[in-house]
């Protein structure tokens, strides 16, 4: 989370608005959400957002790939954790 979070504070927000962060692409906590949804499935349908929005970010090749491997990460251990929660 910490290098999509870096790569996203360097770019703005909105024409010569404030700059991006990690809140901006993505909840910071699943209080908010109605009950009965599926919070973990939420945020992994975010990341892979943000995962498809990547090439359009500018990124260095090797910045866009460490971010891709970091968001894919996060994905898996989410997915884990809903594996987790489903068999208990």
């Amino acid at each position: 989370m910490g290098e999509l979070s870096d790569a996203l504070t360097k770019l703005p927000a909105a024409v010569d608005g404030p700059r991006a962060g990690v809140t901006f692409a993505m909840l910071r906590s699943t209080e908010g959400l109605a009950p009965g949804v599926d919070a973990l499935g939420v945020l992994v349908d975010r990341l892979a957002d943000i995962g498809k929005r990547l090439p359009e970010l500018g990124l260095s090749e090797a910045q866009g790939a460490r971010v891709g491997r970091a968001v894919l990460e996060i994905q898996a251990s989410l997915l884990a954790v809903g594996r987790i929660e489903s068999a208990h």
